[in-house]
C-alpha cells in the first residue's frame, strides 16, 4: 500500500522521537541494548516485509535502511546536553548537573541493591568511545 519510503520516513518521524524520548538520561546495560536493537530489527523487517526463516542478517537490513544504531542515536543524545550547561544556576536540572560533576558528599554511601554505573559515568565512557573513533579515522 505505501512505499518503503514512506514507510521508513514515518518509523523515523513518527516512532523513533517518541521511543526517544529521554533516552539522554538512560543507562543502557547489555541486555536493554539487545532489547532495543530486537525492537528496532523487528521494526525495520516488518516495514521490509522480511520474515525470520529468510535467513536475512540484521546488518543487511540495517544496511537498506542506512540509518544508525539506536545505541548510537542514544550516545549522541547523552552528549548533547548542552542546554544543560547554559541553563540558570537556580533550576533543578542544572542543579542536578553541577552536583554529579562535583560528586557526592564525603559522608555520602550508595543504598545497598542500587547500580554503580552513574549517568556521569556513562558520559565519561562515550566521550572515550568517540574520542578513540576519532583517533582511528
Amino acid at each position: 500500500m505505501f512505499a518503503v519510503e514512506t514507510k521508513l520516513w514515518l518509523y523515523s518521524t513518527c516512532i523513533l522521537p517518541v521511543f526517544l524520548c529521554g533516552s539522554e538520561i538512560w543507562y543502557l546495560t547489555s541486555t536493554l541494548e539487545k532489547k532495543i536493537h530486537a525492537l528496532d530489527n523487528w521494526f525495520l523487517r516488518c516495514i521490509f516485509h522480511i520474515h525470520w526463516r529468510d535467513f536475512v542478517s540484521n546488518d543487511v537490513v540495517r544496511s537498506h535502511t542506512g540509518q544508525l544504531l539506536l545505541s548510537d542515536t542514544i550516545c549522541q543524545q547523552r552528549l548533547s546536553f548542552g542546554h544543560l550547561c547554559h541553563a540558570d544556576i537556580g533550576q533543578d536540572h542544572s542543579r542536578a548537573l553541577r552536583a554529579c560533576i562535583q560528586g557526592p558528599p564525603k559522608d555520602w554511601h550508595r543504598r545497598t541493591g542500587r547500580l554503580r554505573q552513574t549517568w556521569l559515568r556513562m558520559v565519561e565512557d562515550d566521550l572515550r568511545t568517540q574520542h578513540n573513533h576519532i583517533d582511528n579515522d
